[in-house]
């Protein structure tokens, strides 16, 4: 009888061993595992964070060749432009010339014998002289007052090419009374941040978003503040790029509010 006890309890010792060696073994399985795990996670957050940087890196450089194509865009409609003006500027020059060689050219005696009857009449090309030089000198007139005044408003211009806002700023202080303005760069020129862009432009009546020369990034601080109520006035996004198309679309806006 104590020989069978005895047997069972050798067996159960055994088992009890075996069981023990095995759960050792799974333990260090387990421990290896986890420790996989969390090198697999290592990697994994620094295979995530290289790959944020390198979009990040991207898009800026996007971003800036897209800039890059829009300026020379902008200077190749402002050399146009330039030409064009020449251009419409050239046949006044030569009315004006045309105008100075008839009244210092002296009129030819014609004689008698070929044409009797025009020997005391008037120089035929005065009352032309005399069209002429009117409308020449008519555009040089100084235009009539605006008739929007803008001396009351605080406009502010976001994004743009430096020389456009510039432009923009310099026609309306001179020809409206513009006397408070905000200029925002691009975000390529400054670190611009949403709450500095909310300091300048939050009592502006007006803000002209220059879509042509902004990033997404600038666009959506400005509609985002727009959206929370934190700006005073209006938003205008224009699709423009020359000053003239700027001006147009302020004035445009102005106009019909007043109205």
């Amino acid at each position: 009888m104590t020989q069978a006890v005895d047997g069972l309890s050798g067996k159960n010792r055994r088992k009890v061993h075996m069981l023990k060696v095995a759960l050792e073994a799974a333990e260090v399985e387990c421990d290896r595992l986890h420790q996989e795990m969390q090198e697999l996670v290592q990697y994994t957050d620094a295979e995530l964070s290289h790959l944020k940087q390198e979009i990040e890196r991207i898009t800026k450089e996007r971003d800036e060749l897209q800039l890059q194509v829009l300026i020379l865009e902008e200077e190749q409609d402002i050399q146009a432009q330039t030409h064009t003006e020449e251009a419409n500027e050239s046949p006044t020059t030569i009315s004006i010339s045309g105008v100075q060689r008839e009244e210092t050219t002296p009129a030819l005696p014609v004689p008698s014998s070929t044409q009797p009857s025009q020997t005391h009449a008037p120089h035929t090309a005065t009352p032309t002289s005399t069209t002429t030089e009117g409308s020449v000198l008519s555009t040089h007139l100084p235009p009539d007052s605006p008739l929007i005044d803008l001396s009351d408003l605080r406009i502010a211009l976001v994004g743009g090419h430096p020389t456009t806002r510039r432009g923009v700023i310099q026609e309306l202080q001179s020809h409206y009374g513009l006397k408070h303005f905000v200029e925002i760069p691009r975000m390529s020129e400054v670190n611009t941040s949403r709450n500095r862009v909310k300091s300048k432009i939050y009592r502006c009546n007006l803000v002209v978003l220059i879509t042509g020369y902004m990033s997404h990034r600038l666009t959506e601080i400005v509609f985002s503040l727009k959206d929370a109520g934190a700006l005073a006035g209006d938003v205008v996004q224009l699709n423009c790029k020359g000053k003239s198309g700027v001006l147009r679309g302020i004035l445009e806006h102005v106009e019909s509010r007043a109205t």
